[in-house]
């Protein structure tokens, strides 16, 4: 029901936290991303530190820190 996959990953903060081609990304901060706008909103908005949640297509788990 929620959830956004990176179809294609360019030089960012995104990749340069190990996030790789394919991830989804479910929740942001504990909170479900249902929509390219909200991912963007959420990034430009955060203050500090941002845990990032998902899965991979393989079915592996990862989780992500961004300005921590």
């Amino acid at each position: 029901s929620h959830g956004l996959k990176i179809a294609n990953l360019q030089e960012g903060k995104l990749k340069a936290s190990g996030v790789h081609q394919g991830f989804i990304v479910m929740y942001i901060d504990k909170e479900p991303v249902k929509s390219v706008d909200e991912l963007k909103y959420r990034f430009e908005t955060k203050q500090g530190g941002t845990l990032i949640e998902g899965i991979y297509p393989n079915g592996q788990r990862a989780y992500y820190g961004l300005g921590l």
